[in-house]
């Protein structure tokens, strides 16, 4: 099983030159967003980023489409 301090270091290696800026918990997968590391900007294209709690596998989440950011509007946000 992979926590939240192992899913944030798989997730900031996917972008390191971003920082981790929300994280997401869907029961399954910690979801993370990325912003820019001198400011509140968020990257244009950059995906979120999903990381299994199962075996830590990755996978992204583009918006758009807009159904995945209604998905993460309805999930529970977590304190990173």
């Amino acid at each position: 099983m992979i926590d939240l301090s192992q899913a944030k270091e798989i997730a900031q290696k996917q972008y390191p030159q971003f920082r981790l800026d929300h994280a997401y918990d869907d029961g399954n997968r910690f979801i993370f967003s990325y912003a820019m590391k001198q400011s509140d900007a968020v990257p244009e294209g950059i995906p979120f980023i999903a990381v299994s709690k199962q075996d830590g596998s990755v996978t992204e989440i583009p918006v758009p489409p807009i159904e995945n950011l209604d998905f993460l509007d309805a999930i529970q946000e977590i304190s990173i």
